[in-house]
């Protein structure tokens, strides 16, 4: 929370005793009485009764600016101000910004600040010159920063004339009086620390005036400071540091005192250095999508009240936005929203596991208590996330009990396969928990066949009659989005969506359509739903299988009602955010079907343009346009026209398809410096590994992943040009070129 200090000068930053007051005294005496014409005690009479210097200087028609050079002249600063070390540390402390305000001229104000040794001290400085009346100077002040009077500390030693106009304001005042226990600005300054400490609930919101003008001045403060070190143009903020973590880290330690925001933000700022800004088109390497503004502020603004979605009597009826969500995403893959269920947790991986979880329950319901006594094995396929592994470590089954079956060229799990390790498993007594399936991965963006593999599994419960049904489980945190194209016309194409970028968009929903046949799937509303992390949803058809993670009741849909919503009763979490569901909820009301549609198609679209202008530089290869439907594009770089196609590099000398994946790797490291150097506004990917060539060796390859809402083919023009503006200057750098500064530790190079 930022504070403003305002000090008054003489008198204040030193004391009144000092002979020099006495005087610049003598001198205002002798200059008034000499001007207006008035006696010794028609002097001090005035003084008693208009105690403010510059009133009484307009009401007796001096003028201002002759008066002030004439009671200062001939004063010898040195003479009576000396430095004063005490002062200086002590309000160098004081974090806020400080400000000087005076009724005294601004030669006379430097003059005593540099004489004190504290002219570095103030941020403004503010003197007879700019104002008639102090207030003015206080209310413009808080306008200024949009500050809370109550954050405003005033500090001086004439009560009428510094303290009550600020009074007036509801600022803090604070007077410097040598007959009180505030006898100088020492004694001030510790006031303000003290008071500070006191004041821990102005940290919070204000329950009585619930007024978050505070709340948003923070976030503007902050924005300031990180804004500051943002390139506008480029895809990430610059790193100016080499330091690993252990060097960092030396400087971060609890400190006893309190510290002022504005120095937590400004190391707060400092810490997004490298970091990646999701929302340029030119960042170009993950499925991170930049938030809605409108989703961001929903959120950002319920966490005021700290909602726990743990049940609804903490947070009202806001748990609503869960239960709408489950219901809107139900009735896209065409489920009974009455019977089926959903919970917002905490990333993909969780999803998976609340799947193979319920696999497990299906199995037998007594290993919750007693824990799992049966051979369990639990199948995915090749392309699956690594999570699909990972999850089984988790809960006890064992990760090399996770079954990874072949794919064919496209991805697509390979069922004869499958078909067979089932047979294998099921026939040798081992118990199938889950079969996790592929609802669009991250590069190729396949999607498994997933009718054909709920029909092969009924086949092998028939066949093995099984006491249980094994769970199928569908991958879709990426994949689901496609949903939002089904009720559109792909004859019409309304949205005039490119040929071959509406082709996939109509393949890609003709497959992910048959989710409504698997018994669960998974949504990640921070990947192809525009939220902020994290907004993961688990959906199930049958609700049952929630309320069976614990002992608490099945509440049929119709019986649902304020007080009895507790998901803490069968949830992994005790503590949950309703960040997740509160984001998505706002997108999916405000987006609506056609504002998904027409992302989704523009990024389709604009990714299939950026595949056919590289293609059509001659110096770059797209690698996936046959083998994939989604948006990410996998190229490499070619030396020059001559080289052969990437795919024959398999037939050929295998030393001469080394160079060419050195030659790409280079490349990928030359623009890596190139961009540490801030002079590179793009960043790409480089995939390890992707293909396979004929000759069986791994290739890595240069990945573009476009997520910005702000990628189009206006954007992907731009891209083109200091792409190839970058290859060409690297071509003649090539042999010799080794990176020497990049923003980060750069991915291997891979030909194995």
């Amino acid at each position: 929370m930022q504070e403003i200090y305002i000090f008054d000068l003489d008198g204040t930053l030193y004391e009144k005793s000092n002979p020099i007051t006495e005087i610049i005294d003598k001198n205002i005496e002798k200059y008034i009485m000499q001007h207006a014409h008035i006696t010794s005690n028609e002097y001090y009479a005035l003084e008693i009764q208009i105690p403010d210097l510059l009133a009484a200087l307009k009401i007796l028609e001096i003028d201002k600016n002759d008066f002030y050079s004439n009671i200062y002249k001939n004063i010898v600063y040195g003479q009576y101000i000396h430095p004063d070390i005490k002062l200086k540390e002590m309000l160098n402390e004081l974090n806020g910004q400080k400000i000087i305000c005076t009724n005294s001229s601004k030669e006379h104000t430097i003059n005593i600040l540099k004489s004190l040794n504290i002219q570095n001290s103030f941020h403004e400085i503010y003197s007879n010159e700019d104002f008639n009346c102090k207030k003015d100077i206080y209310t413009m002040v808080i306008d200024k920063y949009k500050i809370l009077p109550s954050n405003v500390f005033v500090i001086g030693d004439d009560y009428d004339v510094d303290l009550k106009p600020a009074e007036l304001l509801n600022c803090n005042v604070i007077h410097v009086n040598e007959k009180s226990n505030v006898k100088n600005c020492y004694d001030a300054i510790k006031i303000i620390n003290k008071e500070k400490r006191n004041k821990m609930e102005e940290h919070f919101i204000n329950p009585e005036t619930m007024d978050i003008s505070d709340f948003l001045s923070d976030i503007k403060l902050l924005h300031e400071k990180v804004d500051k070190k943002t390139i506008h143009s480029f895809s990430r903020i610059p790193k100016n540091t080499n330091k690993k973590y252990a060097q960092i880290l030396e400087d971060e330690n609890l400190d006893f005192s309190s510290k002022s925001i504005d120095e937590v933000y400004e190391r707060l700022a400092n810490y997004t250095e490298g970091m990646v800004l999701w929302n340029n088109p030119g960042t170009l390497t993950n499925v991170n999508p930049v938030p809605t503004i409108e989703s961001l502020a929903a959120g950002s603004y319920f966490s005021l009240y700290n909602p726990n979605a743990a049940q609804d009597l903490s947070c009202g009826l806001l748990m609503t936005t869960e239960l709408a969500t489950v219901k809107m995403i139900s009735q896209l893959a065409g489920i009974d929203y009455k019977k089926s269920g959903g919970i917002f947790t905490f990333g993909g991986k969780s999803t998976n596991m609340h799947a193979v979880k319920h696999g497990l329950q299906r199995i037998n319901s007594d290993y919750r208590k007693n824990g799992i006594k049966d051979d369990i094995v639990v199948f995915s396929n090749k392309q699956g996330h690594v999570c699909h592994v990972e999850v089984c470590g988790w809960l006890g089954i064992g990760e090399n009990n996770c079954k990874r079956i072949k794919t064919d060229s496209m991805g697509r799990v390979d069922l004869e396969e499958l078909e067979k390790e089932l047979d294998l498993a099921l026939s040798s007594g081992k118990k199938v928990a889950t079969i996790i399936i592929n609802g669009c991965t991250t590069i190729q963006m396949t999607i498994d066949p997933i009718k054909k593999i709920v029909k092969l599994r009924d086949k092998m419960v028939k066949k093995y009659n099984l006491s249980y049904i094994p769970r199928v489980h569908v991958d879709s945190v990426i994949g689901w989005v496609w949903l939002f194209f089904k009720d559109y016309d792909f004859k019409a194409n309304p949205l005039k969506i490119s040929n071959k970028a509406l082709a996939k968009i109509e393949r890609l929903y003709k497959q992910i359509k048959d989710i409504k046949y698997a018994d669960s799937f998974g949504v990640d509303f921070h990947k192809t739903g525009f939220c902020s992390y994290l907004s993961s949803l688990y959906i199930t058809k049958d609700k049952q299988e929630l309320y069976n993670q614990g002992d608490a009741p099945n509440i049929p849909y119709d019986e649902l009602e304020f007080g009895n919503y507790s998901p803490f009763q069968y949830t992994l979490e005790l503590s949950r955010s309703l960040n997740g569901p509160i984001s998505a909820y706002v997108n999916m009301k405000m987006l609506g079907i056609e504002g998904y549609q027409k992302i989704m198609a523009n990024l389709m679209d604009s990714a299939q343009y950026l595949k056919e202008r590289l293609q059509a530089t001659n110096k770059f290869e797209v690698i996936n346009d046959l083998d994939s439907d989604g948006f990410v594009t996998l190229f490499v770089a070619k030396e020059n026209s001559d080289v052969p196609s990437f795919f024959d590099l398999g037939k050929g000398d295998l030393e001469y398809a080394k160079k060419f994946g050195e030659y790409n790797h280079k490349f990928y490291t030359y623009l890596l410096e190139k961009e540490k150097q801030g002079l590179c506004s793009f960043t790409i990917d480089y995939s390890s590994g992707y293909h396979i060539l004929s000759n069986g060796k791994k290739i890595g390859v240069l990945k573009a992943y476009p997520m910005s809402a702000h990628f189009n083919r206006e954007y992907v023009d731009k891209f083109i040009d200091e792409l190839l503006m970058h290859i060409n200057n690297f071509d003649k750098i090539k042999d010799s070129f080794v990176a020497k500064e990049v923003p980060h530790k750069p991915r291997p190079f891979v030909f194995r």
